[in-house]
C-alpha cells in the first residue's frame, strides 16, 4: 500500500467500514458462511472502485479504502451510496441467502500534509457515529465529532479510575405483583457516584463500558454488590427477590459461573430469590452450550429472566429449551399501548405456555396499568409505581406501596380476582 504522501492528487478520502452484526452471521449461519460473506463483499468492492484506489482488509470484518481524486463531497457521497448498494445485494451460498449491510466512516484529506494515524482516527470516529445512528450508512467526519470523541475518551479514562476505586452504587426499583397487590421483587440498577460530577445515570456510561470491555469488570462488581445485598436482606428476614442485569460480555466471562457458585455455596444464600436478567442476544450462538450454562446457573438456585423481550432474538422455537423463569416485556411495547396490545397479548400467551412469570417494564401511566390488569399480566415495574431508590430508602418505599396497593386511575384499589 502506498504511503499517503505518495498520492499524486489534491484530495483523497479514507473510508473505514465493517459488516453490520457480522458476529450474528457467524453465530447463526456458521463461520463458513461468514467467510463467504467476507469474500463476496471484497469482490464487490473491487468491482466498484477504480484501479487507482486502494482496498485492504485490516482483519476480521474491518476494511479500509483510500479513494483518490475526490472532486466534491457530494459526488463522493453518491459514490459511497453506489458502493453500499452493491454490497447489500443478497449473497447466496448453497441454500443460504444473506443480505449484509455495512457501516462506513469517511475522512477527507490532502495527502501531502496528512498524518495517517490522525486520518485513520477520524474515519474510525465517523464509523462509530454510523453505528450509533442506526448502522447501514456512511458518515463523514466533522470537527464536532472530533470534540465529542475527545470528551468520550476522557470519560473512558475516568471510568477506568472509577472501576478501580469502586465509585458505583446500586439503586433499586420495585416490581409489583398484580395478583397479590404487593411488591415481590426489586431490580438492581447501577449508578456512578462521580466525586466531581455527582450521580451519573447508566445511559451515560454503560455503552462506553460495553464497547471497551470494561463492562466485564463493572458487571462483576455489580454482581458482588447485589448478591451481598440480597444475602443481607435474607439474614434480616426480608425475603424479597432481587434482579441483577447480566450483559452479554459478562455472560461469556469465565468469572461469572465462579462468582455465582461462590455465593450459592454460602449457608445464608437466598436460594430462588436472586434473578439474573439476560437479553435475548445472549441466546445467539451454540444453543446446547448456552442451555447447559443456563441450566448450571439454575441448578445453583438462581432464577433466569429475559430482559427487553420482543426486541432481540425472539426465536420462539428455542425459548422453551432454556430454563427461563421470567420474561420482561420491553418498555417500548408498553409505551405504545393500546396500539401494541396484540403483540403484548401474544407474549402473555407464550409466557403462560412455558410457565414463566411475565413482567411489564416501563409502566408510566394509569391507562397502561389498567390495560395490563385487564389482560392478566403478572407483574409491573415502572415510574408509575416508583423510581429507582437508594438502599436506605427501599424498605420504606416497599412498605408504602404494599399499604397503598395500586389504583386504576379512578382512585379505586385494584383487586385481581
Amino acid at each position: 500500500m502506498a504511503t499517503l504522501a505518495e498520492y499524486q492528487t489534491e484530495r483523497c478520502a479514507l473510508l473505514c467500514f465493517d459488516i453490520d452484526r457480522f458476529k450474528q452471521i457467524n453465530d447463526r449461519l456458521g463461520h463458513e458462511m461468514g467467510d463467504v460473506v467476507l469474500k463476496e463483499i471484497s469482490e464487490r468492492v473491487f468491482a466498484t472502485i477504480r484501479r487507482t484506489d486502494t482496498f485492504v482488509r485490516l482483519g476480521g470484518d474491518e476494511f479500509v479504502i483510500v479513494l483518490e481524486d475526490i472532486p466534491s463531497e457530494l459526488e463522493l457521497a453518491a459514490k459511497l451510496e453506489d458502493l453500499r448498494a452493491a454490497i447489500s445485494k443478497p449473497i447466496c451460498h448453497d441454500a443460504t441467502r444473506v443480505s449484509a449491510t455495512v457501516s462506513m466512516g469517511v475522512a477527507l484529506f490532502v495527502p501531502s500534509s496528512a498524518n495517517y494515524t490522525a486520518i485513520m482516527r477520524e474515519a474510525d470516529i465517523a464509523l462509530y457515529a454510523s453505528k450509533q445512528t442506526g448502522r447501514n450508512r456512511a458518515t463523514f467526519f466533522s470537527d464536532e465529532m472530533g470534540a465529542e470523541a475527545k470528551a468520550r475518551d476522557m470519560v473512558e479514562i475516568e471510568l477506568k479510575r472509577a472501576i478501580e476505586n469502586r465509585e458505583f452504587t446500586l439503586h433499586y426499583q420495585p416490581r409489583f405483583s398484580l395478583k397479590s397487590s404487593k411488591v415481590v421483587s426489586v431490580e438492581a440498577l447501577v449508578r456512578w457516584q462521580n466525586p466531581d460530577r455527582g450521580l451519573i445515570m447508566p445511559a451515560d456510561f454503560i455503552p462506553i463500558c460495553e464497547e471497551t470491555g470494561m463492562i466485564e469488570d463493572l458487571g462483576q462488581m455489580i454482581l458482588e454488590m447485589a448478591c451481598a445485598e440480597a444475602i443481607s436482606w435474607h439474614q434480616n428476614d426480608c425475603y424479597i427477590e432481587l434482579s441483577i442485569n447480566i450483559s452479554p460480555r459478562q455472560f461469556d466471562d469465565k468469572r461469572l459461573l465462579q462468582s455465582l457458585a461462590s455465593f450459592a455455596e454460602r449457608p445464608d444464600f437466598p436460594r430462588g430469590k436472586i434473578e439474573l436478567e439476560i437479553t435475548e442476544n445472549v441466546l445467539i450462538g451454540d444453543h446446547d452450550l448456552i442451555a447447559e450454562k443456563l441450566q448450571a446457573i439454575s441448578q445453583m438456585g438462581y432464577r433466569i429472566a429475559i430482559d427487553d423481550f420482543g426486541t432481540g432474538y425472539s426465536n420462539l422455537s428455542y425459548i422453551s429449551r432454556f430454563p427461563l423463569n421470567c420474561l420482561k416485556i420491553d418498555q417500548s411495547f408498553i409505551a405504545q399501548l393500546p396500539t401494541s396490545g396484540p403483540i403484548i397479548s401474544l407474549i402473555l400467551t407464550l409466557t403462560k405456555q412455558i410457565g414463566a412469570t411475565i413482567v411489564a417494564e416501563g409502566v408510566e401511566t394509569s391507562d397502561q396499568l389498567d390495560w395490563l390488569c385487564k389482560h392478566d399480566c403478572d407483574q409491573v415495574q415502572g415510574y408509575y409505581l416508583s423510581q429507582p431508590v437508594e438502599s436506605r430508602e427501599l424498605m420504606g418505599v416497599i412498605a408504602e406501596l404494599d399499604a397503598m396497593g395500586l389504583t386504576d386511575g379512578k382512585n379505586d384499589r385494584i383487586i385481581i380476582p
